[in-house]
């Protein structure tokens, strides 16, 4: 009988425990131990192989299964397989997958993706990837993809590509590529591709449509830079684009391509020597910085040549 009263006060154990037979609008205070647990909501434990509840969880669901919450978890769910709720302000932590159906403003780990329904304020963590279907305000973290449909405010890292549908204010790098509607901070994979950046774009291809900063890459393209491109082409539709053609003091008659921003530019070129029997061609490429002086400019340029 003492124990039995001692059950009732703190809990229950059992092979299926359902709070919502046992008593309407039940609320599961302290603990819970069963094979099945379903119940309203929670203000406690609740460990067990499945766990259902009707409503929100204060506590701990813990399951070698699944935990499912048709309300909100402001707690924790720690499951092997998979956890739902309907919002996330806490921690969710699973083996395969966690799903939030309304705003996370927490954690979500697990071992291939989460999901989170709503906006995302916190930390996402996978091993394949992670999409919150509003605005993300943390971290995301994945072995494959990040995808924010909406803006970004914090950092995304995956191994091959992060996503934001918005502007983004803080840092993508990817190991393939970054895109991002907007950017203001740090972009750096093999391809970064954005609208309007504020900040830095590091690849092997950069675009910028409007860019206040600098581009390192093999190859930069914008429409109009206020800043540094670094690469081996440089092309703006606001820069330069010429064809060129000149004669050094060595006897080289030189062809050129030169295209790059308003000032920092690339040139390729090919010559031949023709002043003695025989011809001798060379190939280069130069970088250089054009200063204009209203019809007139000044140039300077490093250049690299190769005889034929």
């Amino acid at each position: 009988m003492l124990f039995r009263s001692l059950v009732h006060i703190y809990g229950d154990i059992g092979i299926l425990n359902d709070y919502r037979i046992m008593k309407s609008n039940r609320v599961l205070h302290n603990y819970s131990i069963s094979l099945i647990g379903n119940g309203h909501s929670l203000d406690g434990a609740q460990i067990g192989l499945i766990n259902f509840l009707k409503k929100d969880v204060k506590g701990a669901q813990i399951s070698s299964i699944f935990n499912i919450i048709e309300g909100e978890n402001t707690g924790a769910q720690i499951a092997g397989i998979f956890n739902i709720s309907n919002g996330n302000k806490a921690y969710q932590g699973a083996g395969i997958f966690n799903i939030s159906n309304a705003d996370t403003k927490g954690a979500q780990t697990a071992g291939i993706f989460n999901i989170s329904n709503g906006k995302m304020n916190g930390v996402q963590a996978s091993g394949i990837f992670n999409i919150s279907t509003e605005e993300m305000r943390g971290f995301q973290g994945a072995g494959i993809f990040n995808i924010t449909e909406k803006e970004g405010n914090g950092s995304q890292f995956s191994g091959i590509f992060n996503s934001s549908g918005g502007f983004f204010d803080g840092i993508q790098a990817a190991g393939i590529f970054n895109t991002s509607q907007g950017h203001k901070g740090l972009q750096a994979s093999l391809v970064n591709v954005t609208d309007d950046i504020k900040g830095v774009q590091i690849g092997l291809i950069n675009y910028g449509r409007n860019v206040e900063g600098v581009q390192f890459g093999l190859i930069n393209i914008n429409r109009e830079i206020d800043g540094v491109p670094i690469g081996l082409i440089n092309i703006s539709r606001h820069g330069l684009s010429h064809i060129n053609t000149w004669k050094d003091s060595t006897g080289f008659t030189y062809f050129g391509y030169q295209v790059g921003a308003r000032n920092i530019y690339t040139r390729i070129f090919g010559g031949e020597y023709t002043e003695s029997e025989g011809s001798q061609l060379v190939t280069g490429v130069g970088l250089g910085y054009h200063l204009g002086l209203g019809p007139l400019y000044i140039e300077a340029e490093a250049s690299v040549k190769q005889l034929n």
